[in-house]
């Protein structure tokens, strides 16, 4: 999943990804990217990024899982994470 849950509220999407935590199985990865507050959405976005993540938030999420950061890849500040579930 990439670049997409900003575009929900942020209630939706915690629901989500503790849905997907708790019905992935052991051995199973998530590999998500997700725009952050970091910068300011761009103009031709603005009022679309309801759900914004807050800077690591998306890492804390994923703490209790075996987790390799990512980096930002593009002029979007982000988060990138593959993640196995313990």
């Amino acid at each position: 999943m990439s670049g997409c849950l900003h575009l929900i509220p942020r209630h939706d999407w915690e629901i989500l990804i503790k849905r997907m935590q708790e019905n992935t199985v052991t051995g199973g990865l998530h590999v998500i990217g997700v725009f952050t507050d970091t910068v300011p959405e761009p103009e031709d976005q603005r009022g679309l990024m309801v759900g914004l993540f807050k800077e690591g938030e998306l890492l804390e999420l994923y703490r209790d899982w075996h987790t390799h950061p990512g980096g930002i890849t593009h002029e979007h500040a982000g988060n990138d994470i593959g993640s196995k579930k313990n």
